[in-house]
């Protein structure tokens, strides 16, 4: 028995015994969960185990470049959330009345 990751944290048990309908299930799962669609031909008797097999193989590699994006994204909205704070802090200490051109100068030469 083997396991195989879906989204969000969960697997699929893959029974040798049952291999056929575990793979279908995941297959069925993980595409849904993916690419917001339900495969019905999936449980069509047209696919060899081993077609299954790839197939499930490469959902699974789909799913993890599916989180490093997540991830990526995560990172430059923190990126990003910092950027503005810093900024929001320097404008916030300039006062009403200021030297605008000076006050650039510094802005990029501190950036």
């Amino acid at each position: 028995m083997y396991s195989m990751p879906l989204g969000g944290g969960w697997v699929q048990r893959i029974d040798p015994a049952t291999e056929e309908r575990d793979l279908k299930i995941y297959i069925y799962e993980q595409t849904k969960s993916l690419h917001g669609y339900k495969p019905r031909s999936i449980y069509e008797d047209s696919y060899t185990i081993d077609e299954l097999r790839v197939l499930a193989g490469r959902l699974e590699q789909d799913l993890r470049d599916e989180e490093e994006y997540q991830e990526l994204l995560r990172e430059k909205k923190h990126r990003d959330r910092q950027a503005h704070r810093a900024a929001v802090k320097y404008y916030s200490t300039l006062g009403k009345t200021f030297n605008r051109v000076s006050s650039l100068r510094e802005a990029f030469d501190a950036a």
